[in-house]
């Protein structure tokens, strides 16, 4: 019997692809441009991320994140 082999049975890595491609410093720079009324589209332009990926990046800064206590440890 003759079977296909499995394929992507691991866990995905897709998120730690695309913040690979920015620092730290990048990071902080989009969450308070976002935070300061820059629209999702300019900023996936600037760091040409997609907008999802920025998004998320959002999304999980203000899920996991607390600036009083620390600077994005999360991230």
């Amino acid at each position: 019997m003759n079977c296909t082999p499995k394929v992507r049975q691991e866990k995905s890595n897709f998120w730690g692809v695309i913040f690979m491609k920015l620092s730290y410093e990048d990071k902080i720079q989009i969450y308070h441009l976002r935070k300061n009324g820059a629209t999702i589209k300019s900023l996936s332009k600037q760091f040409k991320i997609n907008q999802s990926g920025i998004e998320y990046l959002i999304r999980l800064i203000d899920r996991h994140c607390q600036e009083k206590y620390s600077i994005f440890k999360i991230i």
